[in-house]
């Protein structure tokens, strides 16, 4: 449970959902409820909500605890009371809002059962006993070993981050779908640690289909125990803001290096930027280039001095197309092409290639290594759905 004292201007590990949904009033509790100050602009119902928490936090209600809870299946069944002062619901998320008498409740819950509480009141005791309270309503999650938590950022219209666990497979096995060229390189760098070094961009470049992502998704994996991985999904936004890059990296001290028992160090960060072509292009726009600069600042500049950040940049152009500044020597900890297959290709498949093909990609070998199956039947449809990894396996 992160503790706070004071309003923080940082991103909110909340989902923003639409300004558009079903708004529902529902009984107060309490007599605090009566009235419900409201401070800054304010862009819509989902906006009130949080306003309101944050008005009465900086008001009466001086301490407040946060939690991120996973496996809720509703609101109702872990609010301090049964029906919200105030709710907001659409098809994705539910928020809600429950004004006591001396204390706040506001919580957001999406549909994979992910919610995000804060609960505020006058004095820290009543805090803390309203949070265990919650949590106590909620039964332990084990997570899957096959995936890992992934956060993901974006900015709509402030900076967000989303949640969620992610497929990841281990590089042992899938590094039989990758060129034997690369298997060594790559493995290298899933077993580094706290590198040391001026080194923070990772540049992995290849043509599509050449298996990036997953390797990418492997690569969070075996750095998850001291490292969090965070997708950027929106670079030209990140990194057209100092601020925003301070808010997004500045150590979380609830996260700490699992494999450091004897100094509890904050866990590094690791920000993944997928298909950056147009932000690394050598003739890329004006605007694209500050943001370039600044990324380039934080993987080995005055930015990121002090600052345990490692930077994904994935892309498809060819090395030679890059700006200079971006693979000149020193800069990159891991520059990695990812090729096609070429004579391996028969030898992954279990069969000759037509003659007319010279090489292929993973995401082109993976269909034609596949039997075409019959339809399922009706019977076989109405049985339950299984969840898949969307990873190819080592071959045998």
């Amino acid at each position: 449970m992160a503790t706070i004292s004071t309003p923080s201007g940082r991103h909110t590990d909340v989902d923003r959902a639409p300004t558009t949904g079903v708004g529902r009033n529902a009984p107060t509790h309490g007599r605090a409820a009566d009235v419900l100050p409201l401070a800054g602009e304010v862009g819509g119902m989902w906006d009130v909500l949080e306003m309101i928490s944050t008005s009465r936090f900086c008001g009466d209600e001086p301490f407040a605890a946060t939690a991120h809870l996973k496996g809720v299946p509703a609101l109702a069944a872990i609010a301090p009371a049964a029906e919200p002062t105030r709710s907001v619901s659409n098809e994705s998320v539910d928020k809600w809002i429950v004004i006591g008498d001396g204390w706040t409740f506001f919580a957001t819950l999406d549909r994979d059962g992910d919610a995000y509480v804060a609960i505020s009141a006058r004095d820290r005791d009543r805090c803390d006993e309203l949070m265990a309270e919650v949590r106590s309503k909620v039964a332990p999650v084990v997570p899957d070993e096959d995936t890992i938590p992934v956060a993901f950022w974006f900015c709509e219209p402030h900076p967000r981050l989303a949640h969620r666990r992610v497929a990841a497979p281990t590089w042992a096995s899938i590094d039989q779908n990758y060129p034997e060229a690369i298997r060594a390189r790559v493995a290298l760098t899933m077993q580094l640690h706290r590198p040391v070094g001026r080194g923070r961009l990772l540049l992995w470049h290849g043509p599509p289909g050449t298996g990036k992502t997953t390797a990418t998704r492997a690569l969070a994996r075996a750095w998850s125990s001291w490292c969090r991985t965070t997708v950027v999904t929106e670079p030209e936004r990140l990194f057209s803001s100092t601020g925003m890059i301070f808010n997004l990296v500045a150590p979380e001290s609830d996260e700490v290096d699992e494999t450091d028992d004897d100094d509890r160090r904050p866990r590094w960060n690791l920000l993944v930027v997928e298909d950056a072509d147009e932000l690394l292009r050598a003739d890329a726009r004006s605007a694209s280039g500050q943001a370039l600069s600044r990324l380039l600042n934080l993987a080995d500049g005055f930015i990121g001095q002090g600052l345990d950040v490692l930077i994904l940049l994935s892309t498809n152009e060819r090395l030679g197309g890059l700006h200079p500044a971006v693979s000149r020597p020193g800069r990159c900890l891991s520059e990695i092409q990812f090729p096609r297959f070429s004579k391996e290709a028969a030898s992954w498949l279990g069969r000759e290639l037509p003659t007319d093909v010279a090489d292929a990609s993973l995401a082109e070998l993976v269909p034609a290594s596949r039997p075409l199956l019959p339809r399922p039947t009706a019977s076989v449809r109405a049985g339950p759905r299984r969840r898949h990894c969307s990873v190819i396996r080592r071959r045998q």
